[in-house]
């Protein structure tokens, strides 16, 4: 029993030293300009000289106005000091979040290696670090909602989310009505309050972009109609649209969301409900990008055991793994397209480890 102990002390030290070094190699060489990051910068700096809303390919900004206001005064910096004050707010929500969820008990001591090694190491994270990516500053606000008694104060840090990121609203709609409605009621007065403010264009720009968005067959995007676009087109450079989605696998997505919204409403702790809000919202959105696993991270720790299948979510989401994978898999037509899909298959994995987990666990709320 202690050399099993001895051997998982090591593997977890192990494990954070690679996470660091490997997070550590990624602030050091991204450039911002080949990122998400640049996009947001761009629609920041349009919203500052008032000018109509940017599209900047291959990284546009799919989140909505009021995102790119707050990000305006980062405009006045140069991109790449604007993407160092960008990830440190992150890392800040970041640790806020590990705070709160360490105080409320939901991190064991032992646990704390393996968190800090997935930073560096879990393809959400890293994907979050080298994007410059919003996920860090939200984790704190959902993780807020999640852990509050009240259902009306969980709707209103989810109002400001979605006003922030719309397609977050997938995620709201699984949620108990009263937070579903509160968040609806929050999201629209902070857009109308917008709208009369800066005007209607910008919205209507974002909505032109946001609506013919590229990246669907991206194997970094989790969700369903990323698995269909590269299952029927195949890996190639060419454009591919929801339009251009075989109807199969529009009736698929529609059988998935009853299963999801049965699944929510039936769900016999409010922890699992928001584990399959989480997940199906993830997997349901034409862009469900890895990083949204992020959001996870409390009904994670509450839910979690080391099972198998947990474990093996895990590795599947391993960014070396993904690697490896991607890599001795090319030239192989079936297994490079499952390998391609890779992020989703673990994603759903992990999603239905912690959902049975999640039945034999009180949330914090529940305690």
């Amino acid at each position: 029993m202690r050399d099993h102990q001895r051997f998982v002390d090591r593997l977890s030290l192990a494990w954070m030293c690679l996470g660091i070094a490997r997070l550590a190699q990624t602030l050091w060489v991204v450039d911002p300009v080949t990122v998400d990051f640049h996009g947001f910068y761009a629609s920041g700096f349009a919203a500052r000289a008032g000018e109509r809303w940017p599209g900047v390919p291959p990284y546009p900004n799919l989140n909505s106005p009021v995102f790119a206001d707050l990000l305006a005064p980062l405009s006045l910096l140069p991109i790449r000091s604007a993407w160092w004050v960008w990830s440190l707010a992150g890392a800040v929500s970041l640790g806020l979040t590990l705070r709160m969820l360490w105080r409320r008990g939901l991190i064991r001591t032992t646990q704390w290696p393996w968190i800090f090694g997935a930073l560096g190491l879990c393809q959400p994270a890293i994907q979050t670090w080298w994007h410059g990516q919003v996920a860090w500053l939200l984790l704190y606000p959902i993780t807020r909602a999640w852990l509050s008694r009240s259902a009306i104060v969980s709707g209103v840090w989810l109002g400001a989310v979605v006003a922030l990121k719309p397609p977050l609203a997938l995620i709201v709609v699984f949620l108990p009505l009263p937070t579903s409605l509160t968040a609806a009621s929050v999201s629209v007065a902070i857009i109308i309050a917008h709208v009369g403010i800066r005007g209607a264009q910008r919205w209507s720009d974002w909505y032109a972009l946001a609506a013919g968005a590229p990246g669907l067959r991206e194997p970094a995007n989790a969700s369903l109609f990323g698995v269909a676009t590269r299952l029927q087109f195949g890996w190639n450079d060419a454009a591919v649209f929801l339009s251009d989605v075989a109807l199969g696998w529009w009736i698929g997505w529609g059988c998935v969301a009853l299963i999801a919204g049965w699944l929510a409403i039936t769900a016999r702790t409010p922890l699992r409900r928001w584990i399959v809000a989480l997940s199906a919202g993830t997997f349901l959105q034409p862009l469900g990008w890895t990083y949204y696993i992020v959001w996870w991270l409390g009904p994670m720790l509450a839910a979690w055991r080391s099972t198998p299948g947990s474990i093996t979510a895990v590795v599947l989401l391993t960014e070396p793994v993904l690697m490896l994978t991607a890599f001795t898999s090319s030239g192989m037509s079936t297994f490079n397209q499952l390998a391609l899909s890779q992020s989703a298959i673990g994603l759903v994995l992990l999603a239905v480890t912690l959902y049975a987990e999640a039945g034999r666990s009180l949330g914090p709320s529940q305690k």
